[in-house]
């Protein structure tokens, strides 16, 4: 994909692959969640929802059939 200069989607795109570069550091096998993609929070009642699930997200942990252990890696 071609990005066009001086736009968010390549600031986003450039922040990601330092994060990542510095994540490799630290664990070798550091990849990114597939078939996620990024979304841009339109409203309120949008940015409450997301918030609801932060903090929602830790009890379902040990549910999470992606995470064997039900353990945070």
């Amino acid at each position: 994909k071609k990005w066009k200069p001086d736009t968010l989607g390549v600031i986003i795109n450039q922040y990601k692959r330092i994060v990542t570069l510095h994540a490799r550091k630290i664990n070798a096998d550091f990849s990114r969640q597939s078939r996620f993609y990024d979304r841009i929070i339109r409203n309120e009642n949008e940015c409450n929802g997301i918030r609801q699930n932060i903090i929602n997200n830790p009890a379902k942990r040990a549910e999470d059939q992606n995470n064997q252990d039900g353990l945070w890696v």
